[in-house]
């Protein structure tokens, strides 16, 4: 399960999707799912968390959608699930989208079409916490990095999570029976 999350259209102030990311890790321990960060090398972030292959693409987006309606339901105005830009509002995009089938999502290490060519790049929790950027890592200084820090999703798959029985308990923080 995939959040990509872009700040509004007119900001370009990264500590937004910064803390969105944080917001969304809260939400992940309530339910005791684990999930991993990674800069885009873009504008913004994406949140994953494994999952065991049990549920549909559907299933998925669902629940996404729950978990950012309940943010959006515990941060007004700060939040948003429209994807056109025109109707965000100077909220931030919790991009659900790419739990779809035939979705793209940035890959690790995918060198972004920009000027500085970043990187999208794995970092860990602390890293966030601390205030790392989506284009902090380019192909300048990347190998610097990757030949002094372990990568911080190198046991991601190990996790697989199931969904399903964590739902009634999003469904009981969103108040919805």
């Amino acid at each position: 399960m995939i959040f990509d999350l872009d700040p509004p259209h007119e900001n370009k102030d990264y500590s937004v999707v910064r803390k969105a990311a944080l917001d969304i890790r809260v939400v992940m321990r309530e339910l005791d799912l684990m999930c991993w960060v990674q800069t885009t090398g873009s504008h913004g972030f994406h949140v994953v968390i494994p999952l065991d292959r049990t549920m549909t693409f559907d299933e998925v987006r669902n629940f996404a959608q729950d978990v950012s309606r309940l943010l959006i339901q515990r941060n007004e105005g700060v939040y948003t699930l429209e994807d056109h830009i025109s109707e965000r509002s100077g909220r931030t995009f919790l991009d659900t989208l790419r739990n779809s089938y035939g979705a793209t999502a940035v890959a690790p290490y995918a060198v972004r079409t920009r000027p500085e060519a970043s990187v999208a790049t794995p970092v860990d929790w602390l890293e966030v916490e601390a205030g790392v950027s989506p284009r902090d890592w380019t192909i300048q200084n990347l190998p610097q990095r990757l030949a002094t820090r372990e990568d911080p999703w190198k046991d991601m798959s190990e996790y697989p999570q199931h969904l399903q029985s964590r739902w009634e308990k999003l469904r009981n923080l969103l108040n919805i029976h």
